[in-house]
């Protein structure tokens, strides 16, 4: 009778391998920023809200690259307190600026 070479030692060999390339890759999709969003922005510009104006029709307009729901999100951390349902006419709402731009 055959014996497989398949031990159980060998199988949590591969699981441990399997593991750290996992934590690996998820370490360095962290590193590249692409798993948190986490901006770098070098200057501040500000714009007033006109009427029919909404945080996403801002962002969108004022993206430089980025999504616009990424924009959404840096917009909010930049403006505590604000909502998109809140936007009031004559409002101003500082904008992040990426670097070089």
């Amino acid at each position: 009778m055959k014996t497989s070479t398949y031990t159980k030692e060998k199988a949590v060999s591969k699981a441990t391998k399997m593991f750290v390339v996992l934590i690996v890759a998820i370490a360095a999709l962290i590193a590249s920023g692409l798993l948190i969003n986490n901006p770098t922005y070098c200057d501040v510009s500000s714009v007033v809200a006109y009427e029919g104006d909404t945080l996403w029709s801002i962002a969108q307009t004022n993206c430089h690259g980025n999504s616009t729901t990424n924009m959404v999100y840096d917009i909010e951390k930049l403006n505590p307190g604000m909502s998109n349902r809140y936007l009031q006419i004559g409002e101003t709402i500082n904008l992040p600026m990426k670097e070089g731009k």
